[in-house]
């Protein structure tokens, strides 16, 4: 529950754009009736204070190769080693909550490279014993990029 006036008023101007923004990966229309507590993000993001003691391995793209054969091979490698429901996390969801789908397998990575201002959406293991973070962004030569993060006790161990 929302107490604080502030935050409760960057809940309200927030929540629909993080609904729509979550229901393009989600691939599905996402309610707030869905969403967790704030209380629940907080304590997630302590249960994750661990990973960054992790392997993480990294690499980077061209933001269209996410939509190829190779990419969704390399999502299968991930839920192969961890098929836990995932929490899809972005910037808006320290105000407004925590959503979980099925699998990183369940994950539509067809976004547009719009999805959110930030150019950052991290899938995290419910089990917190994986993170896969997308980093999207225009490089130096104007390509639409993806950098992709694996970190934890089993992700980092599938290869690209």
């Amino acid at each position: 529950m929302i107490t604080n006036v502030k935050n409760k008023r960057e809940y309200l101007s927030k929540i629909a754009s993080y609904l729509l923004e979550l229901g393009i990966p989600a691939n599905k229309t996402v309610s707030k009736d869905e969403l967790s507590s704030v209380d629940k993000v907080d304590e997630v993001r302590a249960g994750t204070s661990n990973l960054v003691n992790l392997p993480a391995e990294k690499f980077k793209v061209d933001f269209s190769e996410k939509d190829d054969i190779r990419f969704g091979s390399y999502i299968q490698g991930l839920y192969d080693t961890n098929n836990e429901q995932v929490y899809l996390w972005t910037s808006k969801t320290n105000i407004c909550g925590l959503y979980k789908v099925g699998s990183i397998k369940d994950v539509n990575f067809s976004f547009p490279f719009g999805l959110n201002d930030e150019g950052i959406i991290v899938f995290l293991s419910a089990d917190l014993k994986d993170k896969l973070l997308l980093d999207f962004s225009i490089d130096p030569n104007g390509n639409k990029v993806v950098e992709v993060e694996a970190q934890g006790l089993n992700w980092p161990n599938v290869k690209y």
